[in-house]
């Protein structure tokens, strides 16, 4: 499941799967600060470009893509996805927008213009969707994770979250509570 967008869940339910935490996509992401805020720009789940990998050749790819672990554990940080048109903010300039709607009617781009910006006044509202400078692209709006995790709990509390995380000792993709027991 991706967090951004509206959440429509079927009644049978039971659970969802996150990466934590979230890294950069190889190509096209990278970690950056604004206003001491940690933004993951084009994030992915850890184990999506490293699923085939063994223990030892994941090791490898930690490098510069780990955070503070306070950020980690807490999910307090933000994501920005160039390509995603809900992060663009209109008062300025919207490329994620303008690549999506090139070929579209007018009436057509005005209708999802109107849809975007009642999606972002929503999270805005439940401060799940953060206005930030991001470098490199200006003035964004940015999900903040652990308010977006948070949101989906108090909407649909039946529904476990579950975490995929990386075990330190053994390197192997595990669900968070699996590990903590573990360890």
């Amino acid at each position: 499941v991706q967090i951004h967008g509206q959440i429509q869940f079927a009644h049978n339910v039971d659970s969802i799967s996150i990466g934590k935490p979230l890294v950069p996509e190889s190509k096209r992401g990278k970690m950056v600060r604004s206003g001491g805020k940690l933004i993951v720009i084009n994030p992915v789940a850890n184990y999506s470009e490293h699923y085939d990998a063994s223990p030892s050749a994941a090791r490898e790819t930690v490098d510069d893509k780990t955070m503070d672990p306070v950020e980690s554990e807490t999910d307090d940080y933000y994501l920005f996805y160039s390509k995603l048109a809900l992060n663009d903010d209109f008062e300025g300039q919207t490329p994620a927008f303008d690549d999506q709607v090139k070929r579209w009617s007018d009436e057509k781009k005005q209708q999802f213009q109107q849809h975007i910006l009642e999606q972002q006044r929503q999270m805005l509202t439940l401060g799940a969707l953060v206005h930030l400078e991001v470098p490199d692209h200006g003035m964004r709006y940015c999900f903040h994770l652990k308010r977006c995790l948070e949101c989906v709990k108090q909407k649909y509390p039946t529904i476990q979250i579950k975490r995929i995380v990386n075990d330190p000792t053994t390197w192997r993709f595990l669900y968070e509570d699996d590990a903590k027991m573990m360890g």
